[in-house]
């Protein structure tokens, strides 16, 4: 999994790539990119990264939090409708933390249906 993330980063960002810092926290702007991903043609989420590909990490302390308060608000149908499913894994990367899965970063698909297309609050 770490070389698929490493690989990622290289790429840098673009229309299917997204890095967030997220250091202590979720961030507003990390559900609006859920969304857009899931809206489109999905894409990759990685969090622990500046946008220029540094990676920064999440805070070691805050790092299973994050991922548990991302999957929490993406299976509420009250935040996201319809609910969103994934599963978002710790990996040290150089030393720092980063949120991914087992598929590199965290892979969004896009939903089938137009009718389908998630919000959030």
């Amino acid at each position: 999994m770490k070389s698929k993330i490493v690989n990622i980063i290289k790429q840098g960002e673009g229309l299917q790539v997204e890095f967030k810092e997220c250091k202590n926290s979720l961030s507003r702007d990390v559900y609006e990119t859920v969304c857009a991903f899931a809206n489109r043609n999905g894409g990759h989420l990685l969090l622990g990264v500046k946008d220029n590909g540094t990676v920064i990490g999440v805070s070691s302390e805050h790092s299973r939090k994050i991922a548990a308060d991302l999957v929490t608000a993406l299976n509420n149908p009250q935040k996201f409708n319809p609910p969103l499913h994934l599963t978002p894994e710790i990996v040290e990367i150089d030393g720092k933390i980063a949120l991914g899965n087992s598929t590199g970063a965290i892979h969004l698909t896009k939903l089938q249906s137009q009718s389908q297309e998630p919000c959030h609050e």
